[in-house]
């Protein structure tokens, strides 16, 4: 299977290179990539840059061949010489840079972890589409690319691995915001950038891990305090990777089943007693397992589904340090024969939301075990960062939000119509902004008194993004246009670009002054402070 891939992968990106020496104008981008066959990719990078004789595409085939005579790695060549960055006029006073080359486009929205991401102020990291493999399915490839908006410098981060070229679907290099490092593997290395591609470390071993913090770094079995220097290494006694991380980063796990103790140094896998986990059906760009240590980190719960010997569905409470584990409908008055899985955990990990098959679902505090039923088909989207509250809705008869107070316990419907899909709690305060279910109002709710702060318009809007701060609220317009209107309220609306096709993905940069976005296959880049 690793051969066939691997196969994949050297033709896709042989095909990509063979188009390389044509002549002829280069085609108008699409707006929607989507999935291509490979024969349209190889036109729609011709004559972006030319590496050695030319060569004919081959046509699309469904069983690709291996080509061993194209050199893949030249595809970082291609890459970085592709992308400039623009300078362009923008509205009332801000200023706005485009950054344009690469006509494929990115990385499809939702799909793994999107099509680009902010490092700091003024880094990016960007996920082109560089190809697709033929498999279960047809998956789009993408390679990682850092772009330093204000010099215009391009770097790929793979670009020195001396094997062939890893694509990917889903990969990514690990940024630490704490530290402005990249972390990145090569071969059979993990290797430490600085945001320009400086290299700073390298370490042997890959399956690469970075705690919450991001000053701690687990790599080839080996846990590092980058700040320290400190090392404890598991992988002489069999394990390479960990990667779920307490809340003190001195503890790790791994489904199904692994655990690292930082203080003992010990390490070990084990077995729990004819506990297995028997999958759960996931979309595309599924990025592996997740779990979440509860409790005062001493137990793990798993996004997955398990049962025992008997074939009967457990919910297992996971307790690594003595490889045992607790049936959660045996610690709480949720009926045996119901069915459940974990739907969603609140940020202080003190309470969790339970999904339920039969005859309902269940808010469960973790430090008494009392449960709570509601029934229907409701998940939880999201919770304030308080726990306090968190918004749901059914998936199943129709979209009504409904907002979950986890002191009263009380349930209640959203007082008034909005788009489900712009429905967002504020970074720190229980407080949820919406757009009116036309477009033409934004909206805040105060979840604590359900009262409500609306104002109107001045164009039919369709998604929104708070800043990290929570300071201002962003808008996309229907027409392509963005704006921002300051919190809390909502005074001060300014428009900060003008009509652009196809508007979407919209991230402020850590710091707030500037937001980005995709329009059509290139992004935009505009200042929100003057």
């Amino acid at each position: 299977m690793n051969n066939f891939f691997r196969a994949n992968i050297f033709l896709t990106v042989g095909l990509l290179l063979c188009a390389c020496g044509q002549s002829g104008p280069a085609p108008s981008p699409t707006m929607t990539p989507a999935v291509r066959q490979t024969a349209e990719l190889v036109q729609r990078v011709t004559a972006t840059a030319s590496f050695g004789p030319t060569l004919l595409p081959f046509p699309p085939t469904q069983e690709p061949t291996f080509l061993p005579t194209i050199e893949p790695t030249q595809i970082s060549g291609l890459l970085s010489n592709s992308f400039s960055v623009q300078t362009l006029n923008a509205l009332n006073g801000h200023s706005l840079i485009k950054i344009t080359g690469w006509s494929y486009g990115f990385r499809p929205s939702g799909y793994c972890f999107g099509p680009y991401e902010w490092m700091n102020q003024n880094h990016l990291l960007l996920f082109p589409l560089v190809g697709q493999e033929y498999g279960m399915g047809i998956i789009q490839l993408s390679l990682p690319v850092v772009i330093n908006y204000e010099s215009g410098k391009v770097w790929i981060p793979s670009s020195g691995d001396p094997s062939p070229l890893s694509l990917s679907s889903c990969d990514r290099p690990l940024w630490s915001n704490t530290l402005n490092i990249l972390i990145t593997t090569q071969g059979e290395q993990t290797i430490i950038f600085s945001p320009e591609g400086d290299l700073i470390n390298r370490y042997p071993g890959t399956n690469a891990s970075l705690s919450p913090s991001g000053t701690k770094l687990m790599a080839g079995g080996v846990w590092m305090d980058l700040l320290s220097g400190k090392k404890v290494d598991f992988s002489s006694q069999g394990l390479e990777g960990l990667s779920t991380w307490s809340s003190d980063e001195n503890e790790l796990y791994s489904c199904c089943y692994a655990y690292g103790n930082v203080l003992t140094g010990k390490a070990y896998t084990f077995e729990l007693g004819g506990l297995r986990y028997v999958g759960r059906d996931y979309g595309d760009g599924f990025t592996g397992i997740r779990n979440l240590w509860v409790m005062n980190d001493t137990y793990v719960v798993t996004h997955w589904d398990f049962q025992d010997d008997t074939d009967y569905d457990i919910f297992p409470l996971i307790e690594p340090s003595t490889q045992t584990y607790k049936d959660l409908q045996e610690l709480t008055d949720i009926p045996d024969d119901s069915s459940c899985r974990l739907g969603s955990v609140a940020p202080d990990r003190k309470r969790m939301w339970v999904n339920c098959y039969q005859p309902s679902n269940y808010l469960v505090n973790l430090e008494t075990f009392a449960v709570e039923p509601y029934p229907g088909e409701l998940n939880v989207v999201s919770w304030t960062s308080s726990s306090n509250f968190a918004w749901l809705r059914t998936f199943i008869t129709d979209n009504s939000p409904q907002i979950l107070s986890t002191s009263t316990k009380k349930l209640q419907l959203l007082p008034v119509a909005a788009q489900v899909g712009t429905i967002f709690w504020h970074p720190a305060d229980d407080v949820l902004a919406y757009l009116s279910e036309d477009g033409k109002k934004l909206g805040l709710l105060d979840a604590q008194s359900m009262s409500i702060q609306e104002r109107e318009l001045p164009s039919t809007s369709g998604d929104i993004v708070w800043s990290p701060n929570g300071e201002h609220i962003a808008l996309a317009a229907e027409d392509g246009s963005l704006w921002q209107v300051d919190y809390p309220k909502l005074e001060n609306l300014e428009q900060l670009t003008a009509p652009l096709p196809n508007v979407h993905d919209l991230q402020w940069s850590p710091d707030g002054t500037h937001l980005a976005f995709i329009s059509g296959t290139d992004i935009y880049i505009v200042e929100t402070i003057k």
